[in-house]
């Protein structure tokens, strides 16, 4: 074993209920133990909102989504369809058209976006599995509509139970003061069942059949193609169609709301990489109070030849495992959490029924695991050096004085 190691790890473990010093230093582990548990802890309910949410949109999304480079609409007789088949053979796609519509039902009116999709938009994605309440769509029914919880829950609308719903959808850009019905082409569409998604979606959109929006908007175009594929090579996919076609994958197809989760759980990291290096920071002073309590033992161990470096070494090798042994202790704390909040489901969001899920979702990902531990073992190494300059020839040389 390496001298300066055993040396430091004699000098850890110590005689416990007699030094001090020690309990001293053992506090600061326990602070950084707590911290570093929190921090696990946090990170893997970010994990758990960014699977939750990613698994979400997942049932209303394609692989692929195909959309025009510029301007509102495709022609479909100048896709290249060809292009889908070359790229994946087993590929299966479905358009849609869409448009912003004032929906109106008895008093009261909402802004949503109407969306209008083919039979073949369940063979792409799996939207019957959000379907919270009524018949699940097939969008065969000319006027029937899916529509977001938010949407029903603000129109007041039932499904199977609740009337018509008025949509009227401007001819021209929505100007001020523009009353419905006047400058709005105009239809009907029938509730036929609600989805639950995310709060965002769900208070925007209403799924109907093309045909009703293709008679609305008199209108041969798509908006876009939905993919579902095995290729997600995006870049081959723009490569292949051309500079006419915008093609987005999952992650593209929602970009700033995942951009804003990993923002958010970077910020997280951070603001608890600062509280931990503030925690370590107590090892400066139980560390000095080591060296002048120690300073005896130094002057005997230079004398047989030992350096200061290596004096130093020992002192940052006792820190480092104090440090290391709150990282563990509270990783391992953070772990067990973790996992009891996936398995038990301990702190709940209340409402039974009102939520996707009844508990926080949380998630452990290895890849936070190692750096929140490196984190630890970072911090530890750079306060245990501060104080370390302080060791020099003179102030071991004062050991022979006390």
């Amino acid at each position: 074993m390496n001298a300066r190691f055993y040396i430091a790890w004699r000098y850890y473990r110590g005689r416990k209920n007699k030094n001090l010093i020690q309990r001293i230093g053992r506090i600061a582990s326990l602070g950084v133990a707590v911290c570093t548990g929190a921090l696990v802890v946090l990170l893997s309910v970010f994990n758990g909102l960014e699977s939750l949410l990613i698994d979400r949109f997942d049932q209303v999304d394609a692989d692929i989504l195909i959309l025009p480079a510029s301007g509102k609409t495709i022609l479909p007789t100048h896709f290249p369809f060809y292009q889908l088949r070359k790229l994946d053979t087993a590929a299966t796609w479905s358009a849609f058209l869409e448009e912003k519509a004032v929906l109106r039902y008895r008093d009261r009116e909402y802004v949503v976006t109407l969306r209008g999709v083919d039979s073949s938009y369940t063979n792409v994605t799996a939207i019957h599995s959000v379907m919270r309440d009524g018949a699940k769509p097939d969008f065969s029914s000319y006027s029937g509509a899916a529509l977001g919880q938010g949407v029903a829950y603000y129109l007041g609308v039932t499904p199977e139970v609740s009337g018509a719903i008025q949509v009227y959808v401007p001819t021209e850009k929505l100007q001020r003061g523009l009353q419905a019905g006047s400058g709005f082409r105009t239809g009907q569409v029938w509730p036929e069942s609600v989805f639950a998604v995310q709060a965002e979606y769900d208070t925007e959109w209403v799924l109907t059949s093309m045909d009703f929006m293709r008679d609305l908007l008199d209108e041969a175009e798509v908006s876009g193609y939905f993919v579902r594929t095995e290729n997600m090579d995006t870049e081959q996919w723009a490569e292949r169609l051309g500079p006419n076609y915008l093609v987005q994958n999952r992650f593209e197809q929602h970009g700033f709301i995942y951009r804003i989760m990993r923002t958010e759980k970077l910020a997280v990291f951070i603001l608890f990489a600062l509280i931990i290096l503030i925690a370590s920071f107590n090892f400066v002073g139980s560390l000095i109070m080591m060296l002048i309590d120690k300073r005896r033992d130094l002057f005997v161990l230079w004398s047989m030849g030992a350096s200061i470096g290596q004096l130093r070494g020992i002192y940052a090798l006792q820190s480092a495992l104090i440090n290391a042994s709150g990282g563990i202790i509270g990783l391992m704390l953070g772990v067990v959490l973790t996992l009891g909040q996936d398995y038990f489901g301990w702190i709940s969001l209340g409402g039974e029924g009102e939520f996707i899920v009844q508990a926080y979702p949380v998630m452990l990902k290895g890849a936070d695991l190692f750096q929140v531990m490196a984190l630890v073992w970072a911090t530890g190494w750079t306060v245990a050096l501060l104080p370390l300059f302080k060791l020099n020839e003179a102030f071991v040389r004062g050991g022979n004085h006390v």
